[in-house]
């Protein structure tokens, strides 16, 4: 097993950009995934080998700060590593960097699930396998709140239908194609090159299954938009935070 964090050098491509030619924060997000995926293969257990022994890993939440986000054509290292995991989660950190300046850090919580009674483990329950650090990155330890006041005044921004292109093997959507979704009702976006992501929170409360249609519920509060999806039965789906620059 490796004592060190992971390290993988990737190139940022088409697939990766918004318009601005900058590296989206869904495309950011699928780069994440698959430099955690490979850091777990590396140190001795992948996705599939948690799905063999009846387990999945499902996130919970997602901090990002986008402070020089690379472009296309943009060359970058992605680092990440598993931090000591508390009794029923694992928090996992990100940064990407670029000739020793920091572009984007991150940070994202994990939980163990059983999918048939899609009870949350507890770490005594699993066998996860890695080598764990202290993080060394500063995230706010509270959960984001929406309150009641900001809930009532949301306006209804859209809807989503769940296909399968969106769906993971899980049969939901993939947790990476939330924040493609939150950015397309993100009116400024449209105004490529002038403004981007500047920072976003986002908490995964229930899954979406295939089939479903999501509302998109928003408010904007100075330079941040608040997000709230809500399932067909008005069960809350994601909540996110998003600032924009």
């Amino acid at each position: 097993m490796s004592t060190d964090r992971f390290r993988l050098e990737t190139k940022i491509d088409t697939y990766d950009c918004d318009m601005s030619g900058r590296v989206s924060p869904g495309g950011l997000m699928r780069i994440f995934n698959s430099s955690a995926e490979q850091n777990m293969e590396r140190d001795g257990q992948s996705y599939d080998d948690l799905k063999d022994i009846g387990q999945v890993m499902m996130i919970t939440r997602l901090d990002m700060i986008f402070l020089d986000p690379p472009a296309h054509g943009d060359s970058a290292e992605i680092v990440t590593w598993p931090c000591e995991p508390d009794a029923a989660s694992i928090k996992r950190c990100y940064s990407v960097e670029k000739d020793g300046r920091q572009l984007v850090k991150a940070s994202s919580v994990w939980v163990i699930v059983d999918p048939e009674s899609r009870r949350i483990l507890r770490m005594s329950e699993t066998d996860v396998t890695g080598n764990y650090f202290e993080e060394d990155e500063c995230f706010p330890g509270t959960r984001l709140k929406i309150s009641r006041a900001q809930a009532e005044a949301m306006e209804t921004a859209g809807t989503h239908r769940v296909t399968l292109r969106d769906c993971d093997y899980n049969g939901h959507l993939n947790n990476t194609i939330y924040l493609d979704i939150l950015c397309d009702h993100v009116p400024e976006l449209y105004e490529y090159g002038k403004h981007r992501v500047k920072a976003l929170r986002l908490h995964f409360v229930n899954e979406a299954p295939l089939g479903s249609e999501l509302t998109v519920k928003r408010i904007k509060e100075g330079n941040t938009y608040i997000f709230r999806t809500l399932l067909e039965d008005g069960t809350v789906n994601v909540e996110c935070s998003m600032e924009i620059s």
